[in-house]
């Protein structure tokens, strides 16, 4: 099971995820995501299974984003499948990240902020 304390972080990028899947905009949906990695890898020890997944995670989700800010009525099918398959592959990333934070250990500024 991940840390509760990664919940939180967890469902912001799903959420960010989710909007620009939506058609929601907005120049800080790349931002949210990395932030939200970054916190959580800032409260674990250091795993690099759990690493690789946050990098993998990371590049999916801006070759996801990046290309998703083009206006949906200017989409050709082809462009619009492709697109599709893009948010599969961040949603297969996100999913990886989710089961390496399993084998999560808590680092000490944990306990330094009352997390765990």
């Amino acid at each position: 099971m991940a840390p509760t304390f990664t919940t939180g972080f967890v469902e912001l990028i799903k959420g960010v995820l989710s909007e620009a899947s939506s058609g929601i905009a907005s120049s800080h949906h790349f931002h949210n995501v990395r932030a939200g990695i970054a916190n959580i890898l800032s409260l674990l020890e250091y795993d690099n299974e759990i690493g690789e997944a946050a990098n993998r995670l990371t590049q999916t989700a801006a070759d996801y984003l990046n290309r998703h800010d083009i206006p949906s009525v200017t989409l050709t099918d082809q462009e619009r499948r492709a697109d599709a398959d893009r948010f599969g592959i961040v949603q297969d990333a996100l999913g990886a990240f989710g089961a390496s934070l399993e084998r999560a250990r808590p680092s000490s500024r944990v306990r330094t902020l009352g997390l765990g």
